[in-house]
């Protein structure tokens, strides 16, 4: 059956191998997928380890920061993010979502330089963002990581604040790990979690 929407998926890099499945799982449900540069990278030449298109790991010029890196918590407990010179934040301290939007937070670190073409971890975060604005649903995969359940790391995390900017639907795979460190702010995006499910994706 034909579906008019735009599913963009986010994960831990670690999980593309998982990505470029479920991709075509759902594109026979009839969606059109959005899938992370690098897992396209991945899927053409079917290598999936990590550490092939990490670069910045052992090439420093190729990471994203040298200043305040993203995200990260202020001393108010809001967990912020930065998109298109606009910061996000996501609190559950008052039980409420509230996010911080353009100017620049008088006092916030002024975060990423990416003044050099080749910082291209930066260059990654920046177009999966857009992605995200773009699309319809976005589908968080999360599965086992360093021995825990539904890992969701801090890139993701920034992805699912955009989307939650931007009023997108959010689902998540499968539980979100309850020992996260991010776990407030996670269900804080009012995510739907779909238990395994893909024909829940509306």
């Amino acid at each position: 059956m034909k579906n008019n929407k735009t599913v963009v998926i986010c994960s831990s890099v670690s999980f593309y191998e998982k990505v470029v499945e479920v991709e075509k799982e759902l594109k026979n449900l009839g969606f059109k997928v959005v899938i992370p540069l690098t897992a396209t990278k991945m899927k053409k030449t079917r290598d999936f380890k990590v550490e092939t298109y990490k670069t910045w790991e052992t090439n420093p010029e190729n990471y994203k920061t040298d200043f305040v890196s993203y995200p990260h918590r202020r001393a108010d407990g809001v967990l912020v993010t930065k998109y298109r010179g606009c910061f996000f934040g996501i609190s559950m301290s008052t039980r409420h979502t509230k996010h911080i939007a353009c100017p620049q937070p008088r006092g916030e670190p002024t975060g990423l330089r990416t003044s050099h073409s080749n910082k291209r971890k930066a260059f990654l975060t920046k177009a999966h963002f857009e992605k995200v604005e773009k699309g319809d649903v976005v589908l968080i995969l999360n599965y086992k990581k360093n021995g825990k359940n539904g890992y969701i790391g801090g890139a993701v995390l920034m992805e699912m604040a955009v989307a939650f900017y931007f009023k997108k639907p959010i689902y998540i795979l499968n539980p979100i790990d309850e020992s996260s460190k991010y776990k407030e702010e996670l269900y804080g995006v009012l995510p739907k979690i779909i238990d395994g499910d893909l024909s829940k994706i509306k």
